[in-house]
């Protein structure tokens, strides 16, 4: 078995194994010996451990009994020198309930050893190689080993047992280096055809409770777990333990029942593994989405949720997430499908922009990024996105609230503008979104823009407010020199200029631009008038 497969195994594959092996020995070296004292035999175990796990190993006691059941008993066992870091083992005690009837024949049957508090940590360095506390056994015997028959075990069980975790770069929301903790750990373990088995798992991590099972064969070890609801203070050490970082602002809470099955191949392949994650509420930032339901795959290093659901501000989204653990800091990519999206809880929740934009969002996207803080969205963050708002309003809006004033074009107060609908698409980059289509349309007005909305929520662009030909008509029969701004299908357009933060944007009518259609002298200047008149431009 080696190393990555022990580690992979979650620490309690690496138990199991040490729990074999730890009680193979002591039978051998006890009960072959029967006539020994324990003065005598707890060298000879010593010196036959620290062969096999590749560390000195020190036992504190060896000693017998025989009621209620005769048992071997071997206590305060350490491997490695005294109070030494990560990677290290200790055990409190092992018990071995040998069959008494066996003793008299050729084999040794063992029909219960117990394992009592182990204690083992490993340790990640900075480069990513895993150093596991003890060498992982080879198939060459041990110096001084017995050439014998090894004992049958019949049960092993494990009690009061911790894995820990130990990063030389990561770092625990304390501050440790060591990132997770695996306490409580209580197993059957069996080895039987070349396989080991480990049932019955109950364990905590941190304070979740965790169930499992595994096998570990010739080819590869298979690990399930299930908690019944993953606590949000433990949420940093299950991500350490994929080797994930923790994401600054991540949190969850509610329900949160989790299911998984990793495969450990016994080569150099990497690991993968499969499963289902439910999250009642899940916050990220100022951010809070709901009811989310994440299938997960993990194969290469790349953890794909699909399809990935959740409910957010009164919408409903689908989509794919795809995380790679294999580059610093996390990259990832989404698709998205969001439906129903009530506009202004979302951007009073997460932005500045609050009580500006009312409506009912749909919005599809493909994006792919680096990193969550400001630099790194500002660097990295790119991709494509389409925004449709229907049935909405604008608050506090200038130009649309100016023409609604003046005349009587779209519905809404002399502050605020409703309108049919607001569409988009969107090239991410360099820290803005840019479109070349923004669209409005409120009852008999058009407005298309062009241009971008930064990262900062602050607006560059510049567009074209278009009116109806009816209402076109109807504006230039009351304002002949109005005509002069007209176009080839009869309808009247203002050229806009729109800047400054999207809360409390400035827009004004370009009425140079508007201009620039042949009109000179005492009509220019009638004509200019007009539009201030209209605008305050």
């Amino acid at each position: 078995m080696n190393a990555k497969r022990l580690i992979a195994f979650g620490g309690i594959g690496c138990l199991g194994v040490i729990v074999l092996l730890v009680a193979g020995i002591i039978v051998a070296g006890v009960l072959a010996k029967r006539a020994l004292s324990p003065e005598k035999v707890k060298p000879m175990v010593e010196q036959k451990l620290s062969a096999a796990l590749g560390k000195p190993v020190t036992v504190g006691s060896i000693g017998f009994s025989f009621f209620p059941v005769p048992k071997v008993v071997a206590s305060d066992i350490k491997a490695g020198s005294a109070g030494s870091a990560a990677p290290s083992l200790s055990l409190k005690s092992v018990e071995v309930i040998p069959n008494i009837m066996s003793l008299f024949s050729g084999a040794v049957i063992i029909d219960k050893v117990e394992l009592k508090g182990v204690d083992a940590s490993v340790l990640r360095d900075r480069s990513g190689r895993w150093i596991l506390p003890v060498s992982p056994p080879s198939d060459t015997p041990a110096p001084g080993a017995s050439s014998g028959p090894s004992p049958i075990v019949r049960d092993i069980r494990l009690s009061g047992s911790t894995f820990r975790m130990v990063d030389q770069v990561m770092k625990s929301p304390s501050g440790s280096h060591e990132v997770a903790v695996v306490s409580d750990i209580a197993a059957r373990i069996s080895a039987e055809g070349g396989t080991a088995k480990i049932e019955e798992m109950d364990a905590k991590l941190g304070s979740t409770g965790v169930k499992g099972s595994a096998e570990v064969g010739s080819k590869e070890t298979v690990l399930k777990i299930e908690a019944n609801s993953l606590e949000n203070r433990d949420l940093p050490a299950l991500m350490a333990l994929i080797g994930m970082e923790p994401i600054a602002g991540l949190s969850i809470s509610g329900k949160v029942p989790l299911k998984a099955e990793l495969h450990i191949p016994s080569g150099n392949e990497p690991i993968s593994a499969t499963g289902h994650a439910s999250v009642e509420k899940l916050k990220l930032g100022t951010m809070e989405i709901g009811k989310v339901e994440a299938p997960f795959q993990l194969s290469r290093g790349v953890v794909t949720l699909k399809p990935f659901t959740f409910e957010a501000y009164k919408g409903r989204e689908k989509g794919t997430v795809s995380l790679n653990l294999n580059r610093t800091p996390l990259s990832y990519s989404i698709h998205t499908s969001l439906d129903g999206l009530d506009v202004n809880d979302a951007l009073s929740a997460n932005t500045s922009a609050k009580d500006f934009l009312y409506g009912t969002a749909k919005a599809d996207g493909d994006v792919h990024g680096a990193g969550f803080d400001q630099g790194a969205l500002t660097k990295n963050l790119g991709g494509d996105a389409f925004i449709s708002v229907v049935d909405g309003m604008l608050k506090n809006f200038p130009l649309l609230a100016r023409i609604n004033q003046a005349l009587h074009i779209t519905q809404g107060n002399d502050k605020d503008t409703k309108f049919d609908s607001l569409t988009g698409h969107f090239a991410i980059a360099s820290g803005k979104a840019h479109t070349e289509d923004l669209l409005l349309k409120a009852g008999e007005l058009n407005v298309a823009a062009k241009g971008d909305v930064n990262l900062n929520l602050t607006l560059d662009m510049k567009g074209t407010a278009t009116f109806s030909p009816a209402k076109s008509k109807e504006l230039t029969h009351s304002l002949s020199e109005l005509s002069r701004l007209t176009n080839d299908k009869g309808e009247l357009e203002l050229p806009l200029v729109i800047s400054g933060p999207i809360s409390s944007p400035n827009i004004n009518v370009d009425i140079t631009g508007a201009l620039k259609k042949g009109v000179t002298g005492e009509i220019k200047d009638k004509l200019k008038d007009k539009l201030k008149g209209l605008f305050g431009g």
